[in-house]
């Protein structure tokens, strides 16, 4: 999941930098930037959680990440129909391996 938001987050910065996106699909990208980098941060959030034993979190530092995450469900219901957010969820399923 890590590695797909990843590449995610700069196959977005890539088509950010053309001159041929749209106001439509810009609103897309920034709404699917906000859920992939949300997604990358709580991840690593949660895995320095459990693996940090020396890392303390005050309350701000959980109210301020409860925050993005709210913000990335507005996102993401702001988009969730759209092809490249679905295409994004599905890739965050992995590659299946096929076995013969």
């Amino acid at each position: 999941m890590k590695s797909a938001s990843e590449d995610k987050r700069s196959e977005i910065k890539n088509r950010l930098k053309t001159d041929s996106v749209t106001n439509a699909e810009l609103t897309v990208l920034q709404h699917l930037d906000t859920v992939v980098n949300t997604f990358i941060q709580a991840q690593q959030k949660r895995n320095d959680a459990d693996y940090d034993n020396s890392k303390e979190w005050t309350q701000t530092d959980v109210l301020i990440q409860i925050d993005a995450v709210a913000e990335a469900f507005k996102s993401w219901n702001a988009i969730a129909e759209e092809s490249v957010a679905q295409a994004y969820l599905v890739s965050l399923l992995g590659k299946r391996r096929r076995s013969d």
